[in-house]
């Protein structure tokens, strides 16, 4: 499992599919997980730009991703998001039940995140729930860094404020 995390608008998307078509595995995007999971919920949480809670986010990856087995490699695009999910995904890992070969930290400006959701132009990439994203990423996820460098997992910060393919080549850097 190789997984992507940043901010919306850092290229978790981008750069997940490009890696995945690179190595042949499919790119698992937990943002499309959600909106297909929770469409006729009208989940007051995610229509605000929040995250769902830890207990359904895990319910929902854990079901699209125990089809892959431990040997098969696959893209896990913005999962986990919160210190729950993370030692969540560690335990995990720890206990052999998930095989992680690389965690990319897409690191982007605001600036640069800001104009690329506005551009790609979804129905919640709104200036007001980007900035509530802002905040939560800050809040919530940041910290995920810290659990992994203590849990030893492999990680790597990547600049995301490039071009893809800059992004891209460094990526392929550490999975060859």
């Amino acid at each position: 499992m190789i997984i992507f995390i940043g901010i919306a608008g850092s290229g978790k998307s981008t750069q997940g599919q490009l890696i995945a078509k690179e190595l042949g595995c499919d790119w698992v995007s937990t943002g499309k997980l959600f909106r297909e999971a929770l469409k006729d919920t009208n989940n007051p949480s995610l229509l605000a730009g929040e995250l769902i809670s830890d207990s359904e986010t895990i319910d929902i990856v854990k079901k699209n991703i125990e089809k892959y087995g431990k040997e098969t490699e696959f893209v896990l695009d913005g999962f986990p998001r919160t210190v729950g999910q993370a030692e969540w995904l560690v335990s995990q890992v720890e206990a052999g039940n998930y095989h992680l070969t690389l965690i990319v930290n897409l690191e982007a400006s605001e600036e640069v995140v800001k104009d690329r959701l506005i551009t790609r132009g979804r129905d919640d990439d709104k200036e007001e729930i980007i900035e509530k994203r802002f905040e939560v990423f800050e809040r919530m996820t940041k910290p995920l860094i810290r659990i992994y460098k203590n849990s030893k997992l492999p990680l790597v910060d990547i600049d995301a404020n490039r071009s893809a393919e800059e992004i891209h080549n460094d990526i392929i850097k550490y999975l060859v």
